[in-house]
């Protein structure tokens, strides 16, 4: 670890280094981001892509079962006001499947007030990240929280009593 510091790398190289070293198994993390911007969407994938993160990303909240199925992810970033389902929706029906519960929950908004960043905890979101803040802020925040949380390999899957209580 010394080795890497005294190097004075940039701290794009730096962070690279570090996703190495919490993740020796040569699998990136996988992130399923779920938001109604597209536009964010695009600039979230491309940047966590090239911090070597693997990246699912959908404007479709309605389809996030399936999504969660099909990917298999280790961190959800989910957006809190979405048309049809909100993540708020989506993250207490999460934390009620035992499958799912550990995952990490990051909640991203425009709505930074009080009341919304309470009802994401509330939800059992693990962060909630204001979407005004510069996407490299963002992209830190994500690596710390990660940091913290245990590594459970992306081999979950939904068991059939979750897939009958689904939104």
């Amino acid at each position: 670890m010394d080795y890497i510091v005294e190097q004075h790398h940039s701290p794009q190289i730096l962070l690279k280094q570090v996703i190495q070293l919490m993740h020796p198994q040569g699998y990136p993390t996988h992130a399923l981001l779920i938001d109604d911007d597209e536009t964010w969407l695009q600039v979230m994938t491309a940047r966590l892509e090239s911090f070597g993160f693997k990246v699912t990303a959908s404007v479709h909240p309605e389809t996030f079962w399936d999504t969660l199925e099909d990917c298999r992810p280790d961190l959800l970033i989910l957006d809190i006001k979405m048309p049809k389902v909100s993540g708020l929706e989506l993250c207490k029906v999460l934390r009620s499947h035992p499958d799912w519960q550990s995952i990490p929950v990051m909640f991203v908004s425009t709505a930074t007030d009080c009341p919304t960043q309470m009802g994401g905890i509330v939800a059992g979101a693990d962060e909630f990240i204001s979407k005004q803040l510069d996407v490299d802020v963002i992209v830190r925040r994500i690596m710390n929280r990660l940091a913290r949380f245990p590594r459970v390999p992306s081999s979950k899957f939904i068991p059939a009593q979750a897939k009958s209580s689904r939104l």
